[in-house]
């Protein structure tokens, strides 16, 4: 499994694979990593906009939750044409997509 993108939160490490799958990286007492967890389902932008040039996603703590930003762009990489923003939740490591969100000040 090849990772893209990553965050430390609460004492974990959450890992998002390139093909939008979540894994829970965590180490045990001789500080070998492993994967702990997987989630229960990948997580892409929109149909509609996953078949764009392209994307990019951030991995973000955001008022104590995990975050997932998809920066979409339809014409140009350097142009955002769209946001989605996805939420964990932590227990069913299950993604919930957000209605409405304020993204300010993101690099990914």
């Amino acid at each position: 499994m090849r990772f893209g993108n990553g965050i430390w939160f609460q004492d974990r490490f959450y890992a998002l694979s390139v093909e939008g799958t979540l894994a829970v990286v965590e180490e045990d007492v001789n500080f070998d990593q492993r994967i702990t967890k997987l989630g229960k389902e990948r997580v892409v932008p929109d149909s509609d906009v996953a078949a764009t040039p392209g994307f990019r996603e951030c991995l973000v703590e955001s008022e104590g939750k995990v975050v997932l930003v998809f920066l979409c762009s339809t014409r140009s990489m350097e142009t955002v044409d769209h946001v989605e923003v996805y939420r964990l939740e932590l227990k069913e490591l299950a993604w919930v997509k957000a209605r409405s969100s304020v993204v300010s000040g993101l690099q990914c």
